[in-house]
């Protein structure tokens, strides 16, 4: 149900101008409003000085990357239809004025479905006698990966939008219910005002987080118990042991001895990792670790944990792992990120601060995060949910050769992803989960280290009371 229209941005020009967006400048790079589920945008355009109006409407100034459906009738008749367009038209040819309203969903992960009722005042003149002109459309704007927050109307014919022109936008969301009371002034004499004192608790439940993928090893048989869309048969275990000496809470881990045998591999999910290596997806990864050992010498300077891709692979994925520097130096061992793009090259290869890594025969729970919309400093790693350290130091990657083509491997855990399967961890690995399009708060975080159970979802609850209560 809609709640409260509120007013979200106003502009009109005070001169002549081709454009009229929601912030002043013409070059469609005003302000964003606030995101509203609805949208309603309520313009008024004066006769250009020359020529016919050709008024388009624009959101997000996106002519090209978005896209536009639709289709339209003309003073009642019949409907046209057109796809792939870079604005939508809302009306043509010569007339005084032009008045138009449209209704618009305002939802990210959907398509944005609009109509739009359109009139104008005919240029053969004015009064009962002269027939107003009418247009009526329905269109989409294609986009699922962000909301509208700005609207531009402008003229592609000659001339200009007179001074007196404007648009305007309104949006509202859901309804909201408070316990505020209204205060009124200037009480008329003698009238009577009786104010009812309506308090109650409100409470607002945000959805809780769940991760896309999530493996909890299985106390019965130490097999994979999967979470989500992810297939019952994901993950095919080769000669891993179950390890039931976890602390309380964390389960069962999965474990092996040895760098060189032992490994799960994803079987079934391959296509649905391309979000770790576009460059473009947020995301986040959670898992528990006990390490047995850490690579100490140079034969074995990696020690992969898990992953879709290897330094020597040249192929297309990601891959988590120990390091240390190849020249055995006295450099400490490392968490390690890497991400390759089938180009011989690798966009990120970053590895952690020292104070990161696991010590022997300890559990850790660590949280790692890419944010792209970050400019720097968009790749972070965190241990036991702790806010000291620099995490990982990143430059700017919107330059990078990222990939959106298909993982060249299957994801394996305790070992490169490559037929050998050796130069895996030693230790036990639990409760590994990843989620795409988020990014773990620090409450989040502190939630799942001290509940350590890794559990489905992680509850995020807000809550409003009334006054004077706990």
């Amino acid at each position: 149900m809609v709640g409260t229209w509120q007013r979200l941005a106003h502009y009109e020009i005070s001169s002549a101008g081709n454009v009229i967006d929601t912030a002043s400048d013409t070059s469609f790079s005003g302000d964003d409003f606030a995101v509203k589920e609805n949208l309603i945008i309520e313009y008024f355009i004066k006769r250009p000085t020359s020529g016919d109006q050709n008024i388009r409407l624009r959101f997000n100034n996106n002519s090209t990357g978005g896209k536009y459906s639709y289709r339209t009738s003309l003073n009642g008749g019949a409907y046209s239809d057109g796809t792939g367009q870079n604005d939508v038209e809302l009306h043509s040819g010569v007339v005084n004025n032009n008045y138009g309203i449209i209704h618009v969903t305002n939802i990210k992960a959907e398509e944005k479905l609009a109509i739009a009722e359109v009139i104008g005042q005919n240029a053969d003149g004015v009064g009962s006698s002269s027939v107003p002109t009418r247009r009526e459309s329905v269109f989409k704007w294609i986009d699922q990966t962000d909301n509208i927050k700005r609207v531009s109307i402008n003229q592609t014919s000659t001339g200009e939008f007179e001074s007196g022109s404007y648009v305007t936008v309104w949006g509202a969301s859901g309804d909201t219910v408070t316990d505020e009371k209204t205060t009124l002034t200037n009480v008329p004499t003698n009238s009577r005002y009786e104010e009812t004192d309506t308090r109650k608790i409100y409470r607002y439940d945000e959805s809780a987080l769940s991760p896309s993928f999530r493996y909890k090893f299985s106390e019965a048989s130490g097999d994979v118990v999967n979470h989500g869309s992810v297939a019952s048969a994901d993950l095919t275990v080769t000669s891993l042991t179950r390890d039931q000496t976890t602390p309380s809470g964390i389960g069962n881990g999965m474990k092996t001895t040895d760098k060189n045998t032992g490994y799960a591999q994803n079987t079934s999910r391959v296509n649905d990792y391309k979000f770790m290596h576009d460059g473009t997806s947020k995301w986040s990864v959670t898992f528990w670790l006990k390490s047995g050992d850490t690579p100490s010498d140079s034969t074995t300077t990696e020690r992969m944990i898990f992953g879709n891709v290897w330094t020597d692979d040249n192929g297309i994925g990601f891959g988590i792992r120990l390091a240390k520097n190849s020249d055995n130096s006295s450099s400490a061992c490392r968490l390690q990120l890497m991400i390759a793009n089938n180009t011989n090259t690798m966009p990120m290869n970053y590895q952690s601060a020292n104070g990161m890594m696991p010590d022997v025969s300890n559990w850790h729970f660590y949280c790692m995060t890419y944010d792209p919309t970050l400019s720097s400093n968009n790749l972070t790693v965190s241990r036991d949910a702790s806010t000291s350290g620099a995490g990982f130091s990143q430059a700017d990657t919107s330059n990078e050769n990222w990939s959106t083509s298909n993982p060249t491997r299957k994801v394996t855990y305790f070992a490169r992803p490559t037929s050998s399967y050796d130069h895996g961890i030693v230790g036990t690995l639990a409760q590994v989960m990843i989620f795409k399009d988020t990014i773990l708060t620090q409450a989040n975080k502190v939630s799942l280290f001290a509940s350590g159970n890794g559990t489905t979802t992680i509850p995020t609850v807000t809550e409003w009371k009334e006054r004077g209560t706990a």
